[in-house]
């Protein structure tokens, strides 16, 4: 019998799992060490991880050392339960299912294009825009982000205007290369610093 690999990780699409792909090989950054991970996307989407992630994830722990759920707070179709309490409910439905606390849930507020926007000129480019200054200008003349605030207040929209508006289609490649590049060291998204943190405590540099 094979050893167990480091992580896998479901997430609820394409774009969350090529987010994913993108962060684990930026070991440094993440200060982390190389992570052994399988990452798959779960075919019914945000309502799915949340009613069936569990149960997915109970039949792979012996395969695994740790397991992450990921998924969008919208569409998950959770009414009565913040983001935070949905995390801490499916965390304990977890140890319950023989993780311990080898497994956490990331839910990500609203939706993972929270995650897009940094103060960095490589959003600009990958987006497809020449001028991160330009770029910037437009989205506060459309009403789309304020220069004050450090990212729009609906990011999905916003992120599908600026490709709209340069013709570029929209794609999950397009979530790889941005996390592939663009740096977080300065990013307060909640969700994002719980998927840093859980990897640093469970995988942490070697010494």
């Amino acid at each position: 019998m094979s050893e167990p690999l480091d992580l896998f990780v479901l997430t609820a699409d394409r774009d969350i799992e090529q987010t994913v792909l993108g962060l684990l090989p930026r070991t440094q950054a993440l200060q982390i060490r190389q992570v052994e991970a399988e990452v798959r996307p779960f075919s019914r989407h945000d309502g799915g991880c949340r009613v069936e992630g569990v149960s997915f994830l109970r039949s792979l722990r012996s395969q695994f050392n740790h397991a992450l759920l990921m998924f969008d707070f919208d569409g998950s179709g959770a009414e009565e339960a913040t983001a935070t309490e949905l995390e801490r409910q499916l965390e304990e439905e977890l140890r319950k299912a023989g993780w311990d606390d080898h497994a956490a849930v990331i839910v990500i507020e609203p939706e993972i294009e929270a995650w897009v926007w940094a103060d960095s000129p490589h959003v600009a480019r990958i987006l497809g825009w020449s001028d991160d200054r330009e770029f910037r200008s437009w989205l506060n003349s459309e009403g789309l982000m304020k220069s004050s605030t450090p990212k729009p207040a609906d990011p999905k929209n916003a992120m599908q205007a600026a490709l709209r508006h340069v013709r570029k289609k929209t794609s999950s490649s397009i979530f790889k290369q941005l996390a592939e590049k663009v740096a977080f060291k300065g990013c307060t998204d909640r969700s994002f610093e719980k998927f840093v943190s859980t990897l640093r405590r469970w995988f942490p540099p070697e010494t």
